[in-house]
C-alpha cells in the first residue's frame, strides 16, 4: 500500500502556482515514511514544510507537519525534540508580506 500512495503522490505538480499544496503532499510523504519504520525520512519530507509553509501554505498544513514531526521524532526515541515540535504547533504561524 505505500508503494501506491507514494505512485498517487508522484502524480501530483510542483507547479509555481501549486506551491501551497506542496507542504500538503510532503506532509504525506511523511506519514507513508512513518508507516514503513522511517522516521528519519519523515522528518526529511517536513524540513521544507516547516521553513515554508507560513509563508506560502495553509495553517493547518504546519500544524499537521510539527504533530507529524512530533511523532518522527518520538519514534527516534527523542522526546525532547518531540515536545519542542508539539510547541511550535500550539503556536500560531507569523505571516509577513
Amino acid at each position: 500500500m505505500p508503494d501506491e500512495a507514494r505512485a498517487t503522490l508522484g502524480g501530483f505538480s510542483a507547479a509555481p502556482e501549486r506551491i501551497g499544496a506542496l507542504g500538503a503532499i510532503d506532509n504525506a510523504r511523511a506519514v507513508i515514511s512513518t508507516a514503513e519504520g522511517d522516521p528519519a525520512a519523515a522528518l526529511d519530507a517536513l524540513r521544507d514544510v516547516r521553513a515554508n509553509t507560513p509563508r506560502l501554505g495553509p495553517a493547518f498544513t504546519l500544524v499537521e507537519a510539527h504533530l507529524l514531526a512530533g511523532i518522527a521524532h518520538l519514534s527516534l526515541g527523542d522526546r525532547n525534540a518531540a515536545a519542542a515540535a508539539a510547541e511550535k504547533r500550539s503556536r500560531p504561524p507569523s505571516r509577513t508580506g
